[in-house]
This record gives structure tokens, sequence and C-alpha cells, in this order.
């Protein structure tokens, strides 16, 4: 990996409670290794899983999947709608530390998708803004709540606007998202 103090920095902030949503290339980058042609490639470490590249999609087309665990972004009993289109998977997943029940689609396997550690999600499902209405409003929520928790600055507010002269521009939340070229 060729940023590693980046991909340090991401793990720091999951570890530290920062909302972190990832999907499909968030979820690989912040996967224990990813495993291409026979090299084994370590990525962020946030969630317990070895991903490793396939030749031909393990997931591909529509997606419809189920919170049914307790997460930042997701209330239990919501339906998240979207799509995925994945060349990798875990070489071995049972199911354990996720929050996404899946309805329709591949996810990480065994009928389980979104990975949790903290206030970190990922998934394979890239949401459509109409599949999950309430994600982003949720988003920002737990984005304000670890701002408030972390530095006493209600966010939104431009950089010495809070009354106290300083930055205010520490991140909030992070979103990771992206294909499978992160190696």
């Amino acid at each position: 990996m060729k940023n590693r103090p980046m991909m340090d920095s991401v793990r720091r902030a999951a570890e530290s409670g920062m909302p972190v949503y990832a999907e499909c290339g968030g979820l690989i980058y912040l996967s224990r290794s990813l495993e291409h042609e026979g090299t084994v490639y370590p990525m962020a470490g946030i969630f317990p899983v070895d991903l490793t590249m396939k030749r031909k999609p393990v997931g591909h087309g529509y997606a419809e999947f189920e919170a049914d665990g307790d997460n930042p972004f997701f209330e239990p009993g919501t339906l998240i709608r979207g799509h995925e289109f994945h060349y990798t998977g875990p070489k071995e997943f049972s199911g354990e530390g996720s929050c996404l029940k899946v309805s329709t689609g591949v996810g990480l396997g065994n009928g389980r998708d979104g990975l949790l550690f903290n206030s970190t999600v990922g998934s394979y499902i890239h949401i459509h803004a109409d599949g999950a209405p309430d994600w982003a409003p949720r988003f920002v929520a737990a984005a304000a709540k670890y701002g408030r928790s972390h530095t006493g600055v209600e966010p939104g507010l431009p950089d010495g606007q809070n009354g106290d002269g300083g930055s205010d521009s520490m991140p909030q939340a992070l979103m990771v998202a992206g294909g499978a070229d992160v190696i």
C-alpha cells in the first residue's frame, strides 16, 4: 500500500468513534487484507475480514438489504436499496459482526453484509439516494454528535466563527468509497 499514513489516519479516526461510512471500495480499503493474483496487500485493518479478488463479479445487480442490527446510519428494520458490483469477496465469512441482512443480492455472503466497528459501517451496496432516504440525515446527525463530543463545537460554523478564534475544521465524519483500485 503506497499511502500507509492516510490508511493509518482513517483507522485512527474509526478507532476514535468518528462516523465512517464505507461502500464497496471503501469496505475493501477498511478490510484487513486484499489478495490479488497471489499477492496479499495489507489494508486499514478496521474490519477483521480478508478479501480476495476474483476473475468474475461476485455481486452484480440491484440489491436490497435490511438493517437488522444497531448501527449509526440505519434504524433497524430500514430497507436499503441500491446496487452492487464487486469482484472481491471474503475468504471466510460467518456473518458475525454484520448489521445488514441481504434480501436481494450477494453482499459479503451467507445472506449478510454491513460490517460494524464503533461508528464505522462498511458494505458492498452502493446506496441509491431514494433507496435509503434516512441515511443522509442520520450520517449528518452522527457527525454532529461526534463533533460536539470531541470539539465542543456545533458543526456548520465556518473556521473561526465559534467564538474562540480557533480552527473549527476538524473532520467530523468520513465517507470512504471507490472502486477496487485501492492497491
